[in-house]
């Protein structure tokens, strides 16, 4: 099982997840499902590749959308999002109503996330309009330090950066929303899918658990 650190989702201290609701739904998720994992924690980008290429394993949270659709076996919802666009509350100059006018800024979102992919789709640009960077918590220190002007996400701050959410400011409207999900390599046995979702499932209905689905909820 693969995942990154995604604060309050997942929380990654010396390489190992020790918190966050993600982390505490997938525990007893397992638990119920009866089935013993290696719980990795890696920078987005390689977890991604580790999924994509490596039989039987689960990845957490990934955003389901069009383009991922037919390279994993989706699981379970764990909590929706709303993306938009966010720039440093210091940056005046920034004013943004359409996607279009987003283009004429420099975007920074991290390698290989669904952010860096709808932010291609809309028209930016590797080595151009758009800088790629290895985790959230840059992403955020890359907009506070100016370095970069905009960027895609569904609220300031995720992500593990110490940086106060009131430095930024939301810019427009919200473009999409999308759901976050558990999923699997293509090529996982389909009794470890069955009992995941159906340990899933019955950890959402589970009153001990409610509080931890609502503060993924009370995130967006």
């Amino acid at each position: 099982m693969v995942t990154e650190h995604l604060p309050p989702y997942q929380i990654v201290k010396n390489g190992q997840v020790v918190g966050g609701s993600s982390y505490a739904i997938m525990k007893e998720v397992l638990k119920r499902a009866k089935i013993d994992v290696i719980h990795e924690a890696l920078p987005w980008a390689r977890a991604y590749k580790t999924a994509l290429s490596r039989d039987n394993t689960i990845i957490y949270s990934i955003t389901r959308s069009l383009e991922r659709e037919p390279l994993f076996r989706w699981i379970g919802q764990l909590y929706s999002q709303k993306y938009s666009f966010f720039s440093a509350k210091a940056n005046k100059n920034i004013h943004i109503k359409t996607t279009s006018d987003a283009l004429n800024y420099m975007a920074v979102a991290v390698r290989d996330s669904f952010e860096a992919d709808s932010l291609q789709h809309i028209g930016f640009e590797v080595g151009g309009n758009l800088m790629l960077v290895v985790d959230y918590s840059t992403v955020w220190k890359m907009l506070h330090m100016g370095r970069a002007d905009i960027t895609y996400a569904d609220s300031p701050v995720h992500g593990g950066s110490n940086l106060d959410e009131s430095l930024f400011k939301k810019q427009g409207v919200h473009i999409e929303a999308l759901e976050v999900y558990v999923a699997a390599n293509i090529n996982t046995y389909e009794k470890v899918l069955d009992n995941l979702s159906a340990a899933l499932q019955s950890v959402k209905k589970d009153p001990l658990f409610k509080k931890l689905f609502n503060i993924q909820k009370n995130k967006l």
